[in-house]
């Protein structure tokens, strides 16, 4: 617990300092789960309504739900505290809509605590929650949908053994979920509150979805190893099935998130240009670095020298908002680039090609195709004026240039991209191709004993649910 900020950290390390929804998710529901089983131990109930006070703190009360009221990712920007603004900045809501089993764990958890408090509020908080499932967590044909993150982890050597993979763990996210589902719905059911319509909706998903997996998902013995990852052979004699991580279809594409932190950042990228820089010197640290141009209202961008082997006596450089000034596209793994967000209601809606900077709070953006040249794109520049499927990487490989994402912040095709990163940011991400196109690598079959749990999971959950009645 960030004490007296208010929050979990996702990881203790100081590069990944995030508040992610899911870490605190985890926590309310072991804390709720305790309270109910222990209500002679006042601490569990007061931890529980203290990480659910914290979560829906944010947005008067709205809490860390996206506008759809699913659970987002979490709070951003990176080490963000809400008890002061110093030296980190305060929290926000995300508002991009998180994993699955985010929204199990939030229905779960107001199942315990309406069940230790008897408060309608928590009742209330997963009747809204589990009405946005239904309404917006589903394919078309009804089936449960999920994001795919985690395949830029994904490489040959890796996948076969090593300390990552190609999304394992997202596709258990599916059946954490719907255990947690059975949960909250077996306890509407007890209480009396679950609508008839409500309980058809809730069959009609889990019912498409356990048919799915079982009908598209299921591969039969004999087995061998290209049906294989993280294992050490298939062989069996067992007359029963395995399943892979995907149910409704092989959906295998990574989504990349709208990057809502402060500063987008790239690592080995140079910016040059022609000594009209704001400011240079040495100052130490890349966080330091970061906080000059922060301090500054005309700073766009910084650039931080990680060494000292390129330009000695320097290690940073910041920019104003005039592109003539400076150009990022290229290749040095001396250097790191952060690019301030752009912060007010400019946007390219009717504004495509246009070289007219859009006017910010503090500066400006365009919605040029130059734009990604100079990382000065207005946030929804992506939305509106760049046509076809997501940033592709299809005969731009190695280019040093950026991709702009929909929902604001870059991806990139070159070799140096971060090949992974948390719900909340892209960090100089691979664009979600680029594993395909650059490195000829495409995801295996895998059967791994994750995804047998969350197939179990999922049927376990469909048969609870079959045997509830209004």
């Amino acid at each position: 617990w960030d004490e007296p900020c208010g929050g979990f950290w996702w990881s203790s390390c100081d590069t990944q300092l995030f508040k992610d929804s899911i870490t605190n998710m985890e926590m309310l529901h072991l804390a709720s789960k305790l309270s109910y089983m222990f209500p002679n131990e006042p601490y569990y109930l007061h931890g529980a309504q203290r990480i659910w006070d914290w979560f829906f703190s944010f947005d008067n009360g709205y809490g860390l739900m996206s506008d759809k009221y699913l659970v987002s990712t979490g709070a951003v920007p990176e080490r963000c505290c809400n008890f002061t603004s110093k030296p980190y900045s305060k929290c926000h809501n995300s508002k991009i809509s998180g994993t699955s089993y985010n929204q199990g764990l939030l229905l779960s958890s107001s199942a315990y605590l309406y069940r230790r408090t008897g408060s309608y509020t928590f009742l209330e908080v997963g009747l809204r929650a589990l009405e946005a499932i239904l309404t917006n967590y589903t394919t078309k044909e009804g089936i449960l949908v999920d994001e795919p993150r985690s395949y830029q982890t994904y490489n040959n050597e890796q996948c076969w053994g090593g300390i990552t993979d190609p999304g394992g763990d997202w596709y258990s996210f599916q059946g954490i979920f719907m255990l947690h589902l059975s949960y909250y719905t077996e306890l509407l059911a007890e209480k009396g509150i679950l609508p008839e319509k409500t309980l058809s909706r809730i069959n009609d998903l889990i019912k498409k979805t356990s048919d799915a997996a079982w009908m598209r998902s299921a591969v039969w013995p004999p087995f061998n190893m290209t049906d294989a990852c993280n294992t050490n052979g298939l062989s069996s004699n067992s007359s029963y099935p395995k399943f892979h991580w995907w149910w409704g279809q092989n959906v295998t594409q990574q989504i990349i998130p709208p990057d809502p932190r402060y500063f987008f950042h790239k690592t080995q990228l140079r910016c040059v240009g022609n000594d009209t820089q704001l400011w240079e010197g040495m100052i130490g640290s890349e966080l330091n670095c970061t906080q000059k141009c922060d301090n500054d209202t005309s700073c766009s961008k910084y650039l931080y020298q990680t060494t000292q082997s390129a330009v000695p006596g320097t290690d940073c450089w910041i920019w104003s908002y005039n592109r003539s000034d400076h150009s990022c596209a290229q290749l040095d793994y001396n250097f790191n680039v952060g690019i301030k967000r752009p912060i007010g209601e400019a946007t390219c809606s009717s504004q495509c090609g246009s070289k007219e900077p859009q006017k910010l709070i503090h500066g400006v953006c365009y919605c040029d195709s130059d734009c990604v040249k100079h990382l000065d794109c207005c946030l929804d520049y992506a939305d509106f004026c760049v046509k076809g499927p997501p940033p592709t990487c299809k005969g731009l490989c190695n280019v040093v240039e950026a991709r702009a994402i929909p929902g604001g912040g870059y991806c990139w095709c070159m070799n140096g991209c971060t090949a992974g990163y948390t719900d909340n940011n892209s960090d100089g991400s691979c664009c979600p191709d680029y594993h395909k196109e650059c490195l000829n690598i495409t995801i295996p079959a895998c059967l791994d004993a994750r995804s047998q749990g969350s197939a179990l999971n999922l049927f376990l959950a469909h048969l609870k649910i079959s045997n509830i009645k209004t």
